[in-house]
């Protein structure tokens, strides 16, 4: 019998799923950045989306660009973010005012 080998498993078919860990790692980099943009894959927060055809990447870079900054999206909703798609990429912002910063320095 013959066997394929490849270098990457394909993407998965159905749905793909946030990475929480990923998601908190951001959220922690944007805090210390407040205001800016931070750039970042989709494939970054969905990885199982590697592998997957260019047109479905870039359709879930709008649409979690679109939830994000509407608020639908865990653990995103719980800061007033900004999130801007930009082909297969993410930009991403948390706004902060000073007030919020030090509040959340007091909890760490």
């Amino acid at each position: 019998m013959d066997f394929t080998f490849t270098t990457t498993v394909p993407a998965t078919t159905g749905r793909s799923h946030l990475d929480h860990d990923r998601a908190e790692n951001l959220i922690t980099a944007l805090i210390d950045n407040p205001g800016q943009w931070a750039q970042v894959p989709i494939t970054y927060l969905y990885p199982d989306l590697e592998g997957a055809d260019h047109k479905r990447i870039l359709g879930k870079s709008r649409n979690t660009a679109s939830a994000i900054s509407k608020g639908k999206v865990q653990p995103f909703c719980e800061y007033r973010c900004e999130a801007r798609s930009r082909d297969t990429d993410l930009y991403i912002r948390i706004n902060l005012t000073l007030r919020e910063r030090r509040a959340l320095e007091k909890e760490d």
